[in-house]
């Protein structure tokens, strides 16, 4: 399609077809929104998900007893 058919063709639509049109992208736009947004919601929660073991390791604990409390919980 060349560059500037899209409103040529949107205006050329009947007022019902326009109506359909915009309700379809707004459903777009919402269906969008919400995976976006549950996408960032779970990158958040993952980057502050701190595991024992982490935190451990980053206390410079001893590799030995880490893990055998990992075995433990398992």
């Amino acid at each position: 399609m060349e560059k500037g058919r899209v409103f040529e063709q949107y205006r050329s639509m009947s007022p019902e077809d326009q109506r359909t049109f915009n309700r379809w992208v707004t459903a777009n736009a919402v269906v969008g929104l919400v995976v976006s947004t549950a996408l960032v919601a779970m990158a958040m929660v993952g980057a502050n998900l701190e595991r024992p073991r982490d935190a451990i390791l980053a206390a410079g604990k001893n590799a030995p007893e880490l893990v055998a409390t990992d075995r433990v919980r398992n």
